[in-house]
């Protein structure tokens, strides 16, 4: 697992990618969520770096990235390890650390990508296909139809995969 000034200079030098998301962290919320359906998901990633406590080149004056920091990282981390447990169809167990930099809290979390026997990873609300995600350059995007099958075919075969989705025969030949 890198750390935090590792991954802080992977961020400010190549910025956000299909390993490292960079967000407030405020609360952690929806867009949290599709992060780590995405990151759980993605196949051969490995997963990825969730960092909490930084204010985008968007969001910045400077249009560089920030250190905001965390006003109340326990319950950030409490709030982050809880929704992983209730939030998906299987649990995802986060490696979360702080990190202290500038006199501001962080919070670095390691989602790592699950087995291809537990994926597609969703977020149960939403259901397949619109609470699965994946990981595409540093982007999270929604499964398509197509990717929830390709999901699937990688721990079964064919006919099981339009079975347990429902999909047909005739929209994916």
């Amino acid at each position: 697992m890198l750390n935090f000034d590792e991954l802080w200079e992977l961020l400010i030098t190549e910025d956000e990618g299909v390993e490292i998301e960079a967000k407030k962290g405020s609360e952690v919320g929806k867009t949290c969520w599709e992060t780590i359906s995405a990151f759980s998901n993605e196949p051969s990633l490995g997963g990825g770096y969730l960092i909490l406590g930084i204010k985008s080149s968007e969001e910045s004056d400077t249009n560089n990235y920030e250190i905001e920091g965390i006003a109340d990282p326990d319950k950030i981390q409490r709030d982050l390890a809880t929704q992983c447990r209730e939030n998906f169809n299987i649990t995802i167990r986060p490696q979360i650390e702080t990190a202290t930099k500038d006199g501001k809290i962080v919070i670095v979390a390691f989602i790592p990508e699950v087995q291809p026997s537990e994926k597609p990873v969703y977020i149960t609300k939403r259901g397949l296909p619109q609470g699965a995600f994946r990981r595409i350059a540093s982007t999270d995007q929604k499964c398509t139809e197509r990717d929830i099958e390709l999901l699937f075919l990688m721990i079964c075969p064919k006919h099981l995969v339009l079975q347990k989705t429902g999909f047909t025969a005739e929209k994916h030949p």
